[in-house]
């Protein structure tokens, strides 16, 4: 199954408190075939829904760094924990990644 998403992966610099970091950012890049759904959705008082986040499920292969932020319609996210790879009988079926929207309270 492939989705029709395509998010942007930022890979952000590691920090080092304790030594000077001269290293520039690694360069963003796209995955195209992406499925996205929401990944909280609770009711509150009269019908209201509040979503807190995504989950992307990405092609078999994909890389995302769990410090890597994501551009996923225009808005930016983090990922939340560690992206897991999804497998099937020993085969990998793709990458499950949870985003948490840069800002809000999580």
């Amino acid at each position: 199954m492939r989705g029709s998403e395509t998010i942007t992966v930022k890979p952000q610099v590691k920090v080092d408190r304790l030594r000077d970091s001269t290293a520039a950012a690694p360069a963003s890049y796209t995955i195209a075939g992406c499925i996205v759904w929401p990944r909280s959705a609770q009711e509150e008082g009269k019908g209201w829904v509040q979503i807190d986040g995504q989950n992307v499920f990405c092609p078999p292969g994909s890389v995302v760094p769990a410090t890597a932020r994501v551009v996923l319609r225009g808005e930016e996210y983090e990922v939340d924990g560690t992206p897991g790879d999804y497998q099937m009988h020993g085969r990998s079926k793709g990458l499950l990644v949870v985003l948490v929207r840069v800002g809000s309270a999580a």
